[in-house]
């Protein structure tokens, strides 16, 4: 028994081994569970729905199904998340700056507060999402889905957003200056107070759009659908 609870021990102090690994080696019982091949934050498995605060710093995740997890305030810096399943999860102040996010599906999950900068978001489902006070700049969203996002008051400096989705999105009051937004689609988001200084976005789609009071200097709009109001710049 103390050698059984010694393992048992070692295997919450290690977050590298799961605790179903370390049952069935101390040759007591079955596992509980399949032994994970990626680090399951202090023997906890996926199946627990809670990763909250956990290190997972660099973790190749890529196609997990982890739809509707709590990984608020996880450091997930660096890591893979490539196609993975994330909708509904709770990631109110993770840190993912720098992660590869490339087709992952976040709909409706909840971004509050996240560090997003510079991560690669690259045909990635955000609809819905929430990503109130979050840092987004320098990430990339090409061909990403963020429409019905709440998105107010984000800081979307330098982003490169080409052919991305923003429709019915909530951008009011949003940095978007100096970004690339050359055929986005922005049908009907509310844009009032923005900033579009030095953005670029031709062949955009603005049909609709409340671009009230949003600075618009030097906003650059070739062959762009302007069908929007509340700006000088809209063709309505």
């Amino acid at each position: 028994m103390v050698l059984l609870a010694a393992i048992l021990a070692a295997s919450v102090a290690a977050p590298g081994i799961p605790s179903s690994y370390a049952l069935a080696s101390s040759g007591h019982g079955t596992a509980p569970g399949p032994v994970q091949t990626y680090n399951p934050c202090y023997g906890q498995s996926s199946k627990n729905n809670d990763w909250a605060g956990c290190d997972l710093s660099g973790m190749d995740l890529t196609f997990r199904d982890l739809a509707g997890i709590n990984l608020s305030g996880a450091d997930l810096a660096g890591a893979r998340l490539y196609g993975t399943d994330l909708r509904g999860a709770d990631l109110q102040g993770a840190d993912m700056q720098g992660d590869n996010i490339n087709n992952a599906d976040l709909a409706g999950a909840n971004l509050e507060g996240s560090n997003l900068q510079w991560s690669d978001f690259y045909g990635a489902d955000l609809s819905g999402a929430d990503f109130s006070g979050a840092r987004l700049a320098g990430s990339t969203f090409m061909y990403a889905d963020l429409s019905g996002a709440d998105l107010q008051g984000v800081n979307f400096y330098h982003i490169w957003a080409g052919d991305a989705s923003f429709a019915g999105a909530n951008l009011q009051n949003a940095n978007l200056s100096y970004s690339w937004l050359a055929g986005a689609n922005l049908t009907n988001a509310n844009l009032v107070g923005a900033d579009l200084q030095d953005a670029y976005a031709g062949s955009s789609i603005m049909h609709g759009a409340n671009l009230s009071g949003t600075h618009v200097t030097d906003f650059e709009t070739p062959t762009a659908d302007m069908s929007c109001h509340g700006s000088p710049v809209c063709k309505q």
